[in-house]
């Protein structure tokens, strides 16, 4: 296993510094113009006003060192399944102008951030401890049947697993949150690894309220704005708090008509 990991972990270096290699990004008078790669060469220009949205993300150890990645969300894709990286590897304060040039704004200071709903999170850590509740007994009716000395081993992990499964879900949930301003949408989750998304307002296409049966009896849903080449989605929003969200982006998509 730490063969293939090392493995693993060489080659996807190999292959970032391969992809990566003379990197260089244009503000043109088409839009951005990206060129990158030693074996093979991409150039590609991407209109500015076909920018639908914006990915910030980066990864465990590089969000130690402050690094983080910036792609656009467009409808025309790159070669394969990646999209447009615009900056692979970049200090926020790197990021944000490319992400001003693109007609959009980093949350600031006084950002209106709203958390996920505390019901939400109740749930989750609830479902968790089932799932592991299951896990657990099916562990230790086996460890029983041919090892009986290490059924109290068997629970004793269950525990331990199931508190720092709480622990983590009660963490995880300070990181999940939104924000909405005059002209765009944000919303940023994850702890060893965030990453934030950005939409404009004005280029969404739809708002969807979703909700399943524990979340119409708790009083929270799922929040799916329609984006042109990618995927939106906001849970555990307080099912008033996601109205007035689809009350004030619909107002910002009626009001122009394309």
């Amino acid at each position: 296993l730490i063969g293939v990991f090392l493995i693993g972990s060489a080659t996807g270096l190999v292959r970032v510094f391969l992809r990566e290699w003379n990197f260089l990004l244009e503000r043109t008078a088409r839009g951005f113009r990206r060129r990158r790669g030693m074996f093979t060469r991409t150039d590609v220009v991407m209109p500015i006003h076909r920018v639908q949205g914006i990915h910030i993300a980066t990864r465990a150890i590089r969000y130690r060192f402050g690094w983080h990645s910036l792609r656009f969300v467009s409808l025309a894709q790159d070669a394969g399944a990646s999209s447009h990286v615009v900056a692979p590897f970049a200090k926020l304060d790197e990021i944000e102008p490319i992400v001003a040039a693109a007609g959009f704004h980093l949350p600031g200071d006084d950002a209106d951030w709203h958390h996920a709903s505390q019901r939400y999170l109740v749930d989750d850590v609830v479902l968790d401890m089932i799932w592991i509740a299951i896990a657990g007994i099916v562990g230790w009716a086996l460890v029983d049947a041919y090892t009986p000395e290490w059924s109290d081993a068997v629970i004793g992990i269950t525990l331990m697993i199931a508190g720092l499964s709480a622990i983590v879900d009660g963490i995880a949930w300070q990181f999940r949150r939104h924000t909405l301003d005059a002209t765009q949408i944000a919303a940023r989750s994850g702890i060893l690894s965030p990453r934030s998304q950005i939409a404009t307002r004005l280029k969404l296409h739809s708002v969807e309220i979703a909700q399943g049966p524990i979340a119409r009896l708790r009083g929270y849903a799922t929040l799916h704005l329609g984006q042109a080449g990618g995927v939106f989605a906001i849970p555990g929003v307080p099912i008033d708090r996601a109205r007035e969200v689809r009350r004030r982006v619909l107002e910002t998509i009626a009001a122009t008509d394309f």
